[in-house]
Formats: structure tokens, sequence, C-alpha cells
């Protein structure tokens, strides 16, 4: 009788088919945690997301015996490569696809847009998606027969037989609605945090989660537009999981570069047997699921963190950023770098002209800071930046090098309504085109760090020095901007040439001031 192969308890084979939510979450500056506003990116396709962790190789063979035999083989180098497939073709993840910036365009209305016209050819328009398109000049053109419009793409085509004269100028006039629009390869290519909320179908629906804590995507490798079946067009990012040396060292993320969980194999065994047996490289949360009622956990691979469902014990999540921040610059990061980033509830885009980098040879805190050398820093646009006749505070440190012969900007709206510069008495202060609202109390000193502020509460507005103010202003009737603008500093009509660190704008409200003795 043949006997029957048997598969033991400890034995069984875990399969895993998965499907799940795939999330984006930006990074923060300071903790490398990643902030609590994490994306879900929309439906992934089956294989749509994967990582591919390789190791560099280095053979060593003997040469002992004639035969060059290979003795040993050596791992020096580890690396990740992660791969999302995304089918939401959707504004967010467009302008990360693209490297690009998003602008939400307003409803306008367009009357002196100036065209060539040729027969039998068309023309686009500046803006697509319009209304009451008119051929203003020349006159009495005829609609439908001197020119033909597709409103949805912005198309103007001219017939044979129009009116027009073959390659002459002509003038528009339409109504454009609000519409977004993404330009490539003008944002930054940041790193992301890459979580995966996943199910094992062949395991009772059991979690499967990976988290890669630091993600840098290159652009899509193709935008097919020319689709008419699904699988329609998909955004393929491949990207490179990056070490986190920051994160090397706290509790949960050791290794600095992933995680994954799972509940795979997993048993409770009786109360009269108290051992937890985990191979190297394991972390346990679990101090018993029942009461007075130990686990055991085994049979589990390499580089897996292991929670129980109850008694976890999980380090405090970060606080999140305090919504009425709408600008953080902390200053931090690696020497030289010109990656700045915006810790606020609602980052904007960091972008700089001239000479500007993070610098370690000065900080207030942190370690580091935005040198400013004859050079500009920029936000990207933004409804947070429209002030009207709201409270606000804009505050931080400066390390001014030099006197200026001018007056380089702290602050400026690019909408030129509103402005923090200096003087050329050393003082700074709150200005518009027009005229100065108020001033600090005294000159800002070289070659040592100073902390500026301004508020406005009401219609006060007070202009403080190392927590000292100016003479409050009263101006009961001062509106700013009410559209989105963006924010620049380092220019003006002289440039600056100063560290900044602790760079902070608060919408809605009007800070008490006092010296800050902690990073914001």
């Amino acid at each position: 009788m043949t006997a029957i192969q048997q598969v033991f308890s400890g034995q069984e084979t875990n399969y895993l088919l998965g499907q799940g939510k795939l999330f984006f979450a930006p990074i923060n500056s300071i903790t490398k945690l990643a902030e609590d506003k994490a994306k879900f990116v929309g439906n992934v396709p089956e294989e749509g997301f994967s990582i591919a962790p390789t190791v560099q190789t280095v053979q060593h063979n003997e040469s002992i015996t004639g035969k060059n035999r290979r003795d040993a083989v050596f791992h020096p180098g580890q690396s990740l490569t992660v791969t999302a497939r995304l089918e939401n073709v959707d504004l967010e993840n467009l302008t990360q696809a693209m490297f690009g910036t998003s602008l939400k365009l307003l409803e306008a209305t367009v009357s002196n847009e100036i065209h060539t016209a040729y027969k039998g050819y068309s023309f686009s328009l500046n803006r697509p998606n319009v209304g009451n398109l008119t051929i203003v000049n020349p006159s009495g053109l005829i609609f439908n027969q001197d020119y033909r419009v597709n409103l949805k793409t912005g198309e103007v085509f001219i017939p044979e037989n129009s009116q027009i004269v073959d390659g002459s100028l002509v003038t528009v006039y339409y109504t454009a609605p609000p519409i977004n629009r993404i330009t490539g390869y003008t944002g930054l290519n940041t790193e992301v945090w890459v979580r995966f909320n996943g199910l094992n179908m062949a395991n009772k629906l059991n979690p499967i989660i990976v988290e890669i804590f630091k993600v840098r995507f290159n652009p899509a490798s193709v935008l097919d537009f020319l689709k008419n079946a699904f699988p329609g067009t998909q955004l393929e990012l491949i990207g490179e999981a990056l070490y986190e040396p920051r994160l090397e060292r706290v509790a949960d993320y050791e290794g600095g570069i992933f995680r994954i969980f799972s509940i795979g194999k997993t048993t409770i065994i009786s109360d009269s047997n108290n051992e937890i047996n985990l191979p190297n490289q394991f972390l346990t949360y679990c101090s018993g699921v029942l009461p007075n009622r130990p686990i055991k956990i085994v049979n589990l691979p390499n580089q897996f963190t292991i929670y129980c469902l109850q008694n976890i014990i999980r380090p405090a999540d970060p606080p999140p950023p305090d919504p009425e921040i709408v600008l953080l610059l902390s200053g931090n990061g690696d020497n030289n770098s010109t990656n700045i980033i915006d810790s606020s509830s609602n980052p904007k885009s960091i972008t700089t002209t001239g000479n500007v980098k993070i610098s370690t040879d000065q900080s207030k805190f942190g370690g580091s800071s935005i040198l400013i050398n004859s050079g500009v820093v920029y936000s990207s646009s933004s409804l947070d930046f429209a002030f009207g006749s709201e409270d606000f505070t804009i505050e931080g440190w400066v390390y001014l090098l030099t006197i200026p012969s001018g007056f380089p900007d702290l602050f400026r709206t690019t909408d030129n309504l509103l402005f923090i510069n200096f003087r050329q008495s050393g003082v700074f202060a709150l200005t518009t085109p027009s005229a100065i609202i108020a001033s600090s109390p005294s000159a800002i000193p070289l070659n040592q760090w100073s902390y500026f502020a301004v508020t406005r509460n009401g219609s006060t507005f007070r202009v403080f020095l190392n927590g000292v103010s100016g003479t409050p202003v009263t101006e009961p009737n001062l509106t700013f901007a009410t559209n989105a603008t963006a924010i620049r500093f380092g220019d003006g009509n002289v440039p600056l040439r100063a560290y900044i660190d602790e760079y902070r704008i608060t919408k809605g409200v009007a800070r008490e001031i006092t010296l800050p003795t902690a990073p914001f």
C-alpha cells in the first residue's frame, strides 16, 4: 500500500491574492514620517502595484585548487523599485505623472485675442471649453459660414469660401468658464510616502499592508491619450525607494526604507505556554490577545513587523499641521540642496531663482537654514495668500549678512499689493505700493539671528523685532488680495543677502508675539 504524504500542522501554504487601495502622502520635513494627508490615488488594476527588492551581488572565486570554484557571495548593496499604474487620470495624478504644476483658471471674458486666419486651416484659442465666440474684427462675418467653432476644444476653422482675407489678422471675443491647467516639468519632483492597504483574497480577506517611507517617482513612462476601450489610459509611475537615515533609529521604522504588515500564520496557544518565538529582525507589540493568555508567533519570513489585533503599543503620531498655517519653511535639509519644503497644512510648491540653497553654515533651529545670496524664493499661487481683510501673522528668523542699500523684500505677494521690506535705515516695514503702514521698533543687527513678525488684528497692524512691537498703526479700510496669488521674498529694488529660518505665515489669526524658544 502506498503511503499517503502528510502535511503536518504548521506546514500549510499561505497564498496571496491581493486587492486594495493605494495612497500617496507628503512627508513631514522634520519627523520624516507621513503627513496625515494621504491621497487615495484611485483604482489600481491587476498587477498595478509592485515592489521589486534587489541586491548588489559581488562574487568571489578561490584560487587554490586550479578549478576556480566560487566560495563566497556578498551583497553589499540593497535597493527597492516601486511600480504603480494608476487608472484614475485626475488632476493630482496627472500633475504627479508630469512633474507639473496645476492652476485653476478663473472664469474670464476674452475680448482682444488675435490670430492669423488661413483658409482651409484651423487655429486654436488660448483656452478650450469656451462659449459665445465671435470674430469681432473684421466685422460683419457670419458664424458657421465665414468661420466654424468647436467650443469644447477651442478650435476655429476658416472655410475656403470665407470672406476673411487669407493670412489676415482676426480678433476674437469669447467667454471662458473655469478650467484646470497643468503645465508639465514645472514642479519639483518631491518624494512621497507610499502605503498599500491590501486584502488577501486567498486568506479570509486578512490585511496585507505595505508602507514605503520615501519614494521618488519618475515621470509617467507613457501618456496614451488615444484609447476607446478598457483598460483605458493608465499612468505608469516607476520610482526608487530611498533610504531615510532619520527613521533608522525610530522604533517601528528600523531599516529606514519599507515595512510590511501581515497576519499570516499566527496562532494562539494554551495558557500554560507563555513563550514568544521570533526570528531575528522581528518586532512584536503583543502582550497577549486575551487576558492572561499569551501568544506564540511561528513560521514567518524575515523583514516583517507583526501587530496583534489587541494590546497594541505604538509610538504617538506627530500632531497634524495647524490648518491656519498656510506656509511653513523650516529650512531643514542637506547642505547645498535647492529643495525647499513647505510643511504647512496645504503644502505649496517652492521654487527658487539665483543663489538660494539650504546651508548648514548658520541655523537658528534644526541644523540648517535657507541662504539667500542675490536670489528669490517663490511659492505656488494659492487662495491661502488672499488675505483680503482677514487677520494674519507673518514671522520668521533672519540672519542679515549686509546692510541693504535699497528695499529688499522679506515678503511680497506677487500681485504687488503687500510687502515686508527693509528700509535704508536698517529697519523693516509693512508697506503697500503707495505707503508705509507700520515699521519695526529698531534696525535689524548684522551677523546675528533676529526674530521678525508682522500681525494684523482687525484694523491694527504691528511690526515686531525680537518680540518687541513698533508703534501700532490703525488702518480700518485696508483690504488686500481676494484672488489667488503667490508670495516671494529675497528681491526688491536690491537683492537680499541673509539666512532665513522657520519662516511661517498664518492666515486668520493675529498671534500673540513672544520670542520663540523652539522651532514652529
